[in-house]
């Protein structure tokens, strides 16, 4: 849950908003970005600060390196409190930039809820949402209530801070939004039902978002990966599976793929092969895609 003592980055009380109301008590706003020297276009485009969800590791962690290289201030919004302060820590130091670490827990709508009011006031320009969590394993051995933990972070969270982060943009008529979805979510996943179902949300939820909000300035992308060398992967055992076809990508190459492809696509497979392996999905019977995919589930789950 959000962490009021922990939520200011160092420096950041300096940044006052004109002309709003005061910040939440131990927070600060983010209304002027932290240097006027710094300048990229997507910078330029969306404007100065920028919010990772799940930034801790992975993917999530290459997206705050790349925006603080290119000159974002930024709000890291992970569960874990001492890993995204640390994360901040390295970031002020490297690039000069301010850093805010905020904790949250994503399947609590309360504390969501308290991270969004905790920025009611502040000028977020782009918005990356990464974080996730998986119920895999066979149905009936996965409990009630990891299905519903799955949902709240995987679809609730999402929901709610598009809803309540795009109306600002939208306002302002610019701002960027990515959701990460999965190649899971495009046909039927035997052994990831719930994961598989709630990427297909945050797919079609960014691809519509896409076509609504791109004229009014919003730009809206949904990241759709195949394997990625990220430690969830490699907790997950898939790296020493037997038989894997095509090789993870990079965090780094997904990220680049991605803000290369918003505001031009409404969404985006990273990596030439596993854009291959799409396209064939997409051609291929529906019955045997979800075949495949139960095989290779199985498979992992006999390895561990």
């Amino acid at each position: 849950m959000l962490n009021p003592k922990n939520t200011a980055a160092k420096g950041a009380s300096k940044r006052p908003v004109a002309g709003r109301g005061k910040a939440a008590s131990g927070t600060a706003s983010l209304m002027r970005p932290g240097s006027g020297s710094r300048s990229s276009s997507i910078r330029t485009r969306y404007g100065g600060w920028a919010l990772v969800v799940g930034s801790a590791e992975g993917m999530g962690a290459a997206y705050a390196e790349r925006l603080a290289r290119d000159g974002f201030d930024l709000v890291l919004l992970d569960i874990r409190q001492a890993d995204v302060s640390e994360q901040a820590r390295r970031l002020r130091e490297a690039f000069g930039i301010a850093v805010r670490p905020l904790a949250c827990d994503l399947s609590r709508p309360r504390a969501v809820k308290a991270v969004l009011d905790a920025l009611a006031d502040d000028e977020i320009g782009l918005v990356i949402f990464n974080a996730a969590m998986a119920a895999n394993g066979p149905w009936a051995e996965v409990s009630l209530a990891t299905k519903l933990r799955t949902v709240e972070v995987n679809v609730s969270a999402v929901l709610m801070m598009t809803d309540r982060l795009s109306r600002p943009m939208l306002e302002r008529g610019r701002g960027g939004i990515v959701l990460t979805s999965s190649m899971a979510a495009l046909q039927g996943a035997p052994g990831q039902a719930v994961y598989a179902a709630t990427k297909s949300f945050d797919l079609i939820l960014a691809e519509s978002l896409w076509a609504e909000l791109g004229p009014k300035g919003v730009d809206v992308l949904a990241l759709i990966p195949g394997m990625v060398r990220t430690p969830n992967f490699e907790r997950s055992g898939a790296a020493r599976g037997a038989g894997m076809l095509l090789a993870p990508i990079e965090p780094a190459q997904a990220v680049e793929e991605a803000l290369a492809a918003l505001g031009k696509e409404p969404s985006v497979v990273p990596g030439r092969a596993w854009k291959a392996v799409a396209v064939a999905g997409s051609l291929a019977p529906r019955r045997a895609m979800i075949e495949a995919v139960g095989k290779r589930m199985a498979g992992l789950e006999h390895q561990r």
